[in-house]
């Protein structure tokens, strides 16, 4: 709907409410009414409606104003209070009274006075718009039930007037006045035109789908069709002597024409998009069997709709064989199914996403690793929801990563027994002719026995980074704080000579390489007990959080710290922030923790500034 609608909907009402009131003050009747035989738009209503019409120019052009619109609908529901106390004769601030004193009376009935059913149409428009503006989704779906209750009694108001025989007119009850009926559905529209499109009842008439579009077309034009036919009978009736069969027939077969006409029209409009929309399937199918890539979708319950032929061929499957029969579990490995794929399936129903690797079956029975990426796709009604899954074969890539890795390992470990004997004869030179050599002598020879420590740390670290690629698969329950009190072990002396600190608790149970998880916190609690100031006693605290799908741990400690622009650099291999005379290391530590983490399907972070310690946190899949 378009702004202007808006605007013309709520600059009407003001208009009608304000030559309404400028009528009762001016005492020019005809500005009260739009005929002299209707009853009046009351003082009081054409107030509120200037409140209400109010309320909406703010919260659509100053949507920061909420206590404008919230002070304006206030003001309305106590006018409305001190009414309902008044019909049940208790005396409050009668504030009718005060604008109409001695009202006019049509029949029995008192102008100048608001409907009952005027005041239940404000109430339902005044909480729409104070719901509308609290912007919370609960609150807007009432306002919409609330709002099609409000436009539903002011066409019944419309209708009767549109016929000639308006409510409660020659009744003890206040009637709605016409133009008061008039302003209510100009603001209903204008509530409308306001509210979130997917809510009620808005969805059922926006949107793409075939059924929002029939809708939109149908529904008004069976109204107009209805109330045209009607007003049509009642003027004929009314000014011609016409015989009614004739009219009943006439207007019959002018609605089945226009009908037919709209229908015919309608249908080709929506045959053209379906067979657009076919053609555009076609295309997008002809594309999905043509990539490498295995491409499957599921319903919710696991049962395939559509595979692509890369996935058939892998899997075994005839193209012309029924997959009805067959279960999402069929595709991957036993082992795998139950432990990480199924989780795959719960973390994507909740993200929209899964991605990871898993393993496939293939016809020959020899499983094959691939990267997996799983979609959630959510339908309207809940019960055709699906799972799209886009495996793509890693085979080779895994095949040339092991084949690095142990090419790696062979020659970090080769390389140990010659560094080794280089430290060994430096050592033996020192020892035997340390008192012959002159002072540049022995310099170039703890040069020598200090490049080959530092050589020796970086095989280390280079076989300990290979070994992660070999040791990722081999999962088990492991107690954390257990792994904690080893590593704590382990760096024993340091800590005692540093009267380091260092606190743990509520660490959980997980399902991960319990080598590798030591390894892991090794290297950050190592990190932590090193990167101190001199005289600094380091303080480290070790803690988790459950975040459902994942446990999260954070390990913050008080050393120097880490400028923001390197909290991505620190992770990669070989990158080092200080001088080997500042702190020894290599520049691996964090890049295996990062493998670690990802191999465990996580991720790792940190946070920090210089001087003020360092939190690192990183994840692990449960």
């Amino acid at each position: 709907m378009k702004q202007s609608v808006l605007l013309l909907s709520v600059f009407t009402t003001l208009l009608v409410a304000f030559f309404s009131l400028l009528g009762w003050f001016s005492q020019y009747n005809i500005l009260e009414r739009l005929d002299y035989n209707f009853i009046p738009m009351a003082p009081l209503t054409a107030i509120c409606l200037l409140l209400i019409g109010a309320c909406i120019l703010f919260h659509v052009y100053k949507p920061e104003q909420k206590l404008v619109v919230f002070a304006c609908g206030l003001f309305i529901l106590f006018f409305l209070v001190d009414l309902l106390l008044s019909w049940v004769g208790i005396s409050f601030i009668q504030i009718e009274k005060k604008l109409i004193k001695v009202p006019d009376l049509i029949g029995e009935v008192p102008t100048g006075r608001m409907s009952p059913i005027t005041s239940f149409l404000f109430l339902m428009s005044v909480i729409s718009v104070m719901a509308i503006t609290s912007r919370r989704y609960v609150f807007e779906k009432l306002a919409g039930v609330l709002n099609s209750i409000a436009f539903t009694v002011t066409l019944v108001l419309l209708i009767g007037y549109l016929y000639n025989s308006p409510l409660l007119y020659g009744q003890e009850i206040i009637p709605v006045a016409l133009s008061t009926s008039i302003c209510f559905f100009l603001i209903t529209v204008a509530l409308f035109d306001i509210l979130s499109r997917d809510v009620f009842p808005l969805n059922l008439f926006f949107g793409g789908s075939t059924h929002a579009r029939l809708l939109r077309v149908f529904l008004p034009l069976t109204a107009f069709l209805i109330l045209a036919g009607g007003a049509m009978q009642l003027y004929l009736r009314a000014n011609y002597p016409i015989n009614e069969a004739l009219v009943l027939s006439i207007m019959a077969l002018a609605s089945v024409l226009i009908v037919a006409l709209v229908t015919l029209l309608k249908a080709q409009v929506i045959s053209n998009q379906i067979e657009k929309a076919e053609a555009e399937k076609k295309r997008m199918v002809s594309i999905i069997e043509a990539t490498s890539d295995m491409i499957g979708i599921f319903d919710k319950l696991g049962a395939p709709t559509y595979l692509n032929s890369r996935l058939r061929n892998t899997a075994n499957i005839d193209k012309d064989s029924n997959i009805s029969q067959l279960h999402i579990s069929d595709f991957f490995a036993d082992d795998q199914y139950s432990s990480v794929f199924l989780s795959a399936l719960a973390t994507a129903e909740k993200t929209g996403e899964w991605i990871g690797e898993i393993q496939v079956k293939t016809a020959h029975g020899k499983p094959i690793p691939v990267s997996l990426l799983t979609y959630y796709q959510s339908s309207k009604n809940g019960y055709d929801d699906w799972y799209t899954i886009v495996a793509r074969d890693i085979s080779i890539q895994k095949e040339a990563q092991q084949v690095i890795e142990e090419f790696a390992y062979t020659v970090s470990h080769d390389l140990k027994e010659p560094l080794r004997m280089i430290r060994s004869f430096s050592k033996l030179l020192e020892k035997k002719y340390g008192d012959k050599l002159d002072e540049m002598a022995r310099e170039y020879i703890s040069f020598m026995d200090n490049a080959s420590r530092k050589m020796g740390t970086l095989i280390d670290d280079l076989l300990q980074y290979s070994r992660v690629g070999r040791l990722h698969s081999e999962k088990q329950e492991i107690d954390t704080r257990q792994i904690i009190d080893e590593v704590i072990q382990l760096f024993e002396p340091e800590i005692k000579e540093k009267n380091a600190i260092i606190n743990y608790h509520s660490l959980p149970v997980i399902r991960a390489n319990p080598v590798l998880v030591k390894m892991l916190f090794q290297n950050l609690v190592g990190n932590a007990l090193k990167y101190q100031k001199p005289g600094n006693t380091p303080q480290i605290i070790i803690r988790s959080e459950d975040l459902v799908d994942y446990w999260e741990f954070l390990i913050s400690d008080n050393g120097i710290g880490i400028e923001k622009k390197y909290f991505e650099d620190i992770f990669m291999k070989f990158r080092r922030l200080h001088s080997e005379g500042e702190y020894r290391g290599s520049g691996m530590g964090l890049a295996i923790c990062k493998k670690i983490v990802e191999q465990h399907q996580g991720t790792i972070s940190v946070e920090s500034e210089p001087g003020a310690g360092s939190v690192f946190s990183f994840t692990l899949k449960k």
